[in-house]
């Protein structure tokens, strides 16, 4: 799924993030019971960035060509933090 952001955690030998989030509680002892919260914000944090420069790129305030796809990215990231609200990513 095109975010706008480059992801390296996609490549064959990374943790999934269910693993992950398990492998932080068991190794931290923290509790993640609010993880699908976070994780809803934090999609939805990156969105408003790119939000906010897909906007000046759009507005012809920024030329770097990058910017011209943001907006897929940004419904992207939001179909995403919908997905993590409804606890469907981890």
């Amino acid at each position: 799924m095109e975010t706008g952001l480059a992801s390296v955690t996609i490549q064959p030998g990374f943790l999934t993030r269910r693993e992950f989030a398990d492998l932080y509680a068991a190794k931290s002892g923290r509790d993640l019971s609010t993880i699908h919260y976070h994780l809803t914000f934090a999609f939805y944090k990156i969105a408003v960035v790119l939000q906010q420069l897909y906007y000046r790129w759009k507005k012809g305030e920024a030329n770097d060509d990058r910017f011209a796809r943001l907006d897929i990215g940004i419904y992207n990231l939001m179909l995403q933090a919908h997905r993590a609200k409804n606890r469907e990513l981890l």
